[in-house]
């Protein structure tokens, strides 16, 4: 947990030094399977990423559901995230008497507030979420939430 206590620690990613990920082309020329190796490293490199990101993006929302869930209950939270200066001149901006949409708020502003593909992301987010946000699921049980539904994309879908 952090100093605070709100969230697990994140674990970043450990990145191969250059030497490491590309052999020098004597080794690939001159040692027989050197180039297959290789590559074996480079498919288990790109898979682990993979795998990685993925779970570094479900913990990252779940921070924002965590952010949302405190909002929805503290109405002097909410009140000033409703008053942010991001809000001026948005049409559907926060309502103080919606604590319950805090969530579809909250995921707008981390998406992009400002961009038609920001709000889309936002939305398709929001309805993978829905579930787990009217349950009021624990938002550390989120990323574990997600990928019992098979990601993002199938709980959007669901």
């Amino acid at each position: 947990m952090s100093a605070k206590g709100n969230s697990p620690e994140r674990k970043l990613p450990v990145a191969l030094e250059s030497k490491d990920r590309c052999p020098p082309i004597e080794d690939l020329l001159n040692n027989q399977g050197a180039i297959n190796g290789a590559l074996d490293t480079l498919s288990n490199s790109l898979a682990t990423l993979a795998t990685q990101y993925r779970q570094h993006y479900r913990e990252y929302l779940a921070d924002g559901y965590y952010l949302a869930s405190v909002m929805r209950k503290d109405p002097d939270t909410w009140s000033d995230f409703c008053h942010r200066l991001d809000w001026n001149d948005v049409a559907d901006r926060p309502k103080i008497n919606e604590p319950e949409r805090a969530l579809e708020y909250v995921l707008r502003i981390v998406c992009g507030l400002g961009s038609r593909t920001g709000r889309q992301k936002a939305s398709k987010l929001k309805f993978a979420l829905l579930d787990a946000w009217e349950a009021e699921i624990p938002h550390s049980e989120i990323p574990d939430w997600l990928k019992q539904r098979g990601g993002i994309e199938k709980a959007y879908r669901a």
